[in-house]
């Protein structure tokens, strides 16, 4: 029997990340610590493997407040580290290797393709720490100070107290802060809460689009009598910081889609399906306010055609992806993807429209009888069954890929009731009902697309492979198209 040689170097693996970076910060006398002064537990909240952009992987450092200086931990690696999906060096090779240190405090082993930083230090997003600098007279008072001014239309609100909280942070992509503000009137002895939304991009070119593009749409809604709009007012103050703000949405009722729109079955003492629970109303209003959205015309010519062959170069990007990972499944996988993108490509709508481009029920929330469409960060002019067939591939819930009973039936009639409120609301605006029932049968198309990009999920997080839930997205996906013509 030949004999392992215990002291070989072997590759780095997921596992150990958290102990790179431990010893990373360690080598440069700044150990991650607790806010009690104990050695610190990192918790992952965000792993994200992408053969373009590398390995990100997000932790929590146990003991600090979310938002504090030093509350995350963030380690990228370059895709050039890579072989295949497996790191290509050791933790011996990390340790012999110098790091050096940037003036921000950024650490790099850039021979083997190794960055480290501590929130909100991030060289991605470099105006992060500047978005989170609560400081009395700091660059960031002075904008949410102007933008509370001009929410609640008296310039004369000043701030006394501002706690940021970061909400949703994607390590050199975007971070949505939560902006809790206590304010102090300058000529009266009044004091009051707000609390703002701040959305911070890596491209001051794209704050400035999403900055527009919102002010557009939410003055087009007020003034087409939309009450209240469907969106959260954005603030119209100069995003020198790159951060986008916009007015919270308030109310104990505030509950996102994600929840709202969750599959609800109940089952009997068997196990049987006692009843299936729709949100009809819910259904109804976003279907609605979708159409609504489809039918201004505030933007067109000002933003970025995404067509039918964009899709389909996306289909077959996720699908090489899908079929590597999974080669038992490659020829099915293969086949379909090429087959959707041909009938993708010929896909030409009777016109292009305003977008919203991601339009998910993790981007909507709903208030009372209100709802509110959020992140228009992809704003597009494209086919409206893009936005349809977004909705639809991500309303389906996740039990559905594993077979749980109930689901389908859940699904299906969601489905009806919301294409059945679009269509109703499109024909209130005079729209052709054959050009409608032309605009279903392509998103059927675009679903089928995005529950590729579904199953890529699994990929890009280096999950374990899923053989059956891949099976059942791809019959699925197959459903979604139409019948093959046979000659």
């Amino acid at each position: 029997m030949q004999q392992v040689d215990s002291s070989t170097p072997t590759n780095l693996t997921i596992l150990e990340l958290p102990e790179l970076l431990k010893r990373l910060f360690k080598r440069v006398q700044r150990p991650l610590r607790t806010a009690f002064g104990s050695e610190a537990g990192l918790f992952l909240r965000y792993l994200c493997h992408k053969p373009d952009k590398g390995l990100v992987a997000l932790y929590k450092i146990d003991g600090h407040d979310d938002g504090a200086a030093g509350s995350f931990a963030c380690l990228i690696v370059d895709e050039s580290a890579f072989q295949g999906r497996v790191i290509s060096f050791s933790m011996q090779q990390v340790e012999q290797e110098p790091i050096e240190v940037t003036e921000a405090g950024v650490l790099r082993l850039p021979t083997l393709g190794i960055t480290a930083q501590l929130f909100p230090i991030d060289e991605g997003l470099p105006t992060l720490a500047d978005c989170c600098d609560t400081g009395p007279g700091s660059r960031l008072c002075r904008q949410l100070e102007g933008a509370a001014g001009e929410f609640l239309n008296d310039p004369a609100w000043q701030i006394s107290e501002v706690h940021a909280r970061p909400m949703r942070y994607k390590p050199g992509s975007h971070c949505v802060i939560c902006y809790q503000l206590q304010l102090r009137h300058a000529f009266e002895e009044e004091t009051r809460p707000l609390t703002l939304f701040g959305k911070v991009y890596a491209d001051e070119r794209r704050a400035h689009a999403v900055q527009a593009s919102q002010f557009l749409i939410y003055a087009e809604q007020m003034h087409i009598g939309v009450i209240p709009p469907m969106l959260p007012q954005p603030s119209g103050q100069p995003e020198d910081l790159r951060l986008v703000i916009s007015e919270a949405l308030q109310g104990e009722s505030l509950c996102p889609g994600t929840r709202a729109l969750q599959a609800h079955v109940e089952y009997g003492d068997k196990g049987g399906i006692r009843c299936v629970v729709l949100p009809v109303e819910r259904l109804k209003r976003t279907a609605t306010a979708l159409a609504i959205i489809h039918q201004s015309d505030t933007l067109t010519g000002k933003q970025t055609l995404h067509t039918g062959s964009k899709e389909a170069k996306k289909v077959l990007e996720r699908a090489r992806l899908l079929a590597e990972y999974y080669p038992a499944f490659a020829h099915e996988i293969t086949t379909l993807a090429e087959r959707l993108s041909k009938l993708l490509y010929l896909a030409q709508p009777e016109r292009y429209g305003l977008a919203h481009g991601n339009f998910k029920p993790s981007q909507i929330l709903f208030t009372g009888e209100a709802i509110a469409v959020v992140d228009f960060d992809s704003v597009c002019l494209a086919d409206p069954a893009l936005d349809i067939g977004y909705f639809l591939a991500y309303l389906r819930p996740p039990q559905l890929w594993h077979g749980r009973s109930g689901m389908r039936s859940w699904f299906e009639g969601a489905e009806q009731t919301f294409c059945d409120t679009y269509r109703q609301a499109l024909e209130l605006f005079d729209e052709d009902s054959a050009a409608i029932e032309n605009v279903f049968a392509r998103a059927r198309l675009y679903t089928a697309a995005l529950i590729f990009k579904i199953a890529t999920r699994r990929v890009h997080r280096l999950n374990s492979p899923r053989p059956q839930e891949l099976k059942a997205m791809l019959s699925e996906i197959q459903m979604c198209m139409p019948p093959e013509k046979i000659y």
